[in-house]
Formats: C-alpha cells, structure tokens, sequence
C-alpha cells in the first residue's frame, strides 16, 4: 500500500468514527430534550369574583337649557342669558365653578318637510351642563335651584363614587376575589383527589363600577312643583381573577 492509499484510508477511518461518535451522541441525548429539564408543570386554571356595594359619595346632574326662536340669534340670546343664570344660582347654592362642566352646545336649523319640500321653521339651541356634587342629599335641592334659574331640561342623574372610594373598595373586592378563586380551586382539587400546590399567575381584567342612575323627564316651559326629592342607590364595583394553580 503506497504513501497514497494510507492518506485515503486514515480519513476515511476517521469519518467513520466521527460519524459514529455523533450517532451515539444524539441517541443518548435524545432529539431537543435536556437532561436537566424540570418535568413539566401540571396546573389547574380557576377564576374568582368579587362584588361590593356602598353608597354614593358623589352625583352628577346633567342639565339644559334649550329653545327654538325664528332666529339663530334669538334662539342662542335665549339659552345664553339662561344658562348664565343657572351656573350663578348654582355656585350660590354652593357647587364649585370647576364642578361645572360643559357636555354640550349646539345651535341647528329646525325644517318641516311637506310634499318633499323643506320648510325652515325656526333655529334650536341647547346648552348642556353637568353638575357635580358630593353632597348626594342635596340633589333635590341643585335641580330646584337649576330649574328656577332658568333650566328647562334633566337628563339624567347618576350616583357614583369618588375616584379615592373606588380604590379602596376595589382592594377589598380583589382580596374577596382572591378568596374566592383559592376556594374554588381547592373544591376541585378535593373532588379530584389531587393536592393544590402553589399559586404559578394571576391575572386581572378592569374592575367595572356600575352607577345608580334616577331617572329624570323633560321639564315642560313653566313647569313648577313641590321640592324635588332625588333619592340614592347603591354603587357596586366587581373585580374579577384568572389565577393558576400547580397541582401535584
């Protein structure tokens, strides 16, 4: 065998070594699994709610004044000088100017339509306020105040809770959910014989705040009546958990 031949055949030896190394290698190590890879986690999913209840510490009125003249000029002259009327009554009764908002103002032709024509009645204008106030007794009072200074509609009158109030019942509901979901997960557990272990996430969705809404009417020009009684509700916040338990 020539200088050749030997080159050829100790490459060729080690090839088939190298080959054969990576072979056994790959069998011991097993395709993509480490050897100190934890064993799979087995988890169970629950979810937990919570509801509270408390009463308002706060209301808003939403309030207008709206009326329709032959003139644009008319009609906003008209709804000017009451509204002007009606944020300085309220401020006399004690509402704070930055409690005084404005969510709306519009001016807008007013048409008839008779055999598909259009016919110009007039111009409409409304200015609409909310009212904020913490002294939820005393919304009676604001709407008797608003409507005598000139206020010819109320929308709408909703109790809620201040931003401080909200907070501290959403972290008592999160406790109470929390309760809940450990509750639930361990009824589970019992009933399928296993054993609950440690808490592995938890997750949240937005806690939702449902308003205590009176109902008000439209208010007729010269409407007058007795004082107006308004009463409250309850306020509710309900918070809701994902939490992951592993279970052994």
């Amino acid at each position: 065998m020539n200088d050749m031949d030997n080159t050829r055949f100790a490459i060729g030896a080690f090839l088939i070594a190298f080959i054969f190394i990576g072979i056994m290698t790959f069998i011991q190590a097993g395709p993509g699994i480490s050897e100190d890879n934890d064993e799979e986690k087995r988890t169970i999913d629950v979810s937990g709610s919570a509801t509270l209840t408390a009463n308002p510490d706060k209301a808003e009125i939403y309030l207008s004044v709206t009326k329709q003249e032959l003139s644009a000029k008319e009609a906003q002259a008209f709804v000017t000088e009451k509204m002007n009327a009606v944020r300085k009554s309220l401020i006399a009764a004690g509402v704070s100017s930055s409690d005084i908002e404005t969510t709306d103002y519009s001016i807008y032709p007013v048409y008839d339509y008779k055999e598909g024509e259009s016919i110009l009645r007039g111009y409409k204008a409304t200015h609409s306020i909310k009212v904020t106030t913490r002294d939820t007794e005393n919304v009676g009072e604001l709407v008797d105040v608003a409507i005598d200074s000139g206020a010819n509609q109320v929308s709408s009158i909703q109790f809620g809770l201040t931003d401080a109030k909200v907070d501290e019942l959403k972290l008592r509901a999160y406790k109470e959910a929390g309760i809940s979901a450990k509750k639930k997960a361990q009824a589970i557990a019992d009933g399928l014989d296993i054993q609950l272990g440690e808490v592995l996430a938890v997750s949240d969705s937005s806690p939702v705040v449902f308003p205590y809404y009176s109902k008000s009417y439209p208010l007729a020009a010269g409407f007058a009546a007795e004082s107006t009684q308004i009463d409250a509700g309850p306020v509710k916040v309900s918070v809701n958990l994902n939490v992951k338990f592993e279970i052994k």
